[in-house]
């Protein structure tokens, strides 16, 4: 193990190396070890490289740590889920199912899974992609982040494997870009000649 005096020095610059959630982790662990995680100059660079990369204006208050979480950004590293439902109006007698026979509609239910991509570092473009379907996070999760949505939305994407169970998935994906104004963010997908906002 370290001795007091080494994790002094060590602690601090193997701390810069890990991403935020797992710095908060750490400083779960005792006492000193909070005190490490909640310096200055671990939490600054994160916070101005936060606000660079999303066009934020740099705080000026030395609590780097509380304005780390409190800044106001969309959230690249994992998949939003929405539950969706709708109306499907039902015409008297066009439909034979026991179920249906009297009734004039039933709900639809879905679930709209909205990754979001941070800004590109060359051109700052912001994409999304997005999946309308029922099925599982887990294989939502899966389709959506093994694909680019550059090459999607430039085409290039290759049909998967017609025996793939994500390939009916794929084909399902829309690519877009997105824009954040304060607490809103508005997704512009389209996916063959339409466009979904």
């Amino acid at each position: 193990g370290f001795s007091c005096g080494s994790t002094k020095l060590a602690l601090p610059g193997l701390l810069s190396c890990v991403d935020a959630y797992t710095l908060v982790r750490c400083g779960r662990l005792c006492r000193r070890s909070h005190a490490l995680t909640i310096v200055e100059h671990v939490w600054g660079p994160r916070v101005r490289k936060l606000c660079a990369t999303w066009g934020l204006a740099c705080p000026s208050t030395t609590a780097w740590q509380k304005q780390y979480f409190s800044l106001l950004r969309p959230r690249c590293d994992g998949i939003y889920v929405g539950e969706c439902r709708y109306v499907h109006r039902i015409r008297p007698g066009s439909s034979m199912e026991a179920k249906f026979m009297n009734r004039s509609h039933h709900w639809v239910e879905y679930r709209r899974y909205v990754r979001l991509c941070p800004p590109d570092l060359q051109d700052g473009a912001q994409l999304a992609m997005v999946l309308r379907d029922v099925c599982s996070y887990e294989v939502a999760a899966e389709v959506l982040g093994n694909l680019d949505p550059k090459a999607l939305l430039q085409g290039s994407v290759g049909p998967a494997e017609p025996q793939s169970k994500n390939s009916q998935l794929r084909a399902r994906v829309a690519a877009g870009s997105y824009t954040q104004d304060g607490s809103r963010i508005e997704v512009r997908v389209s996916m063959g000649g339409d466009q979904y906002f």
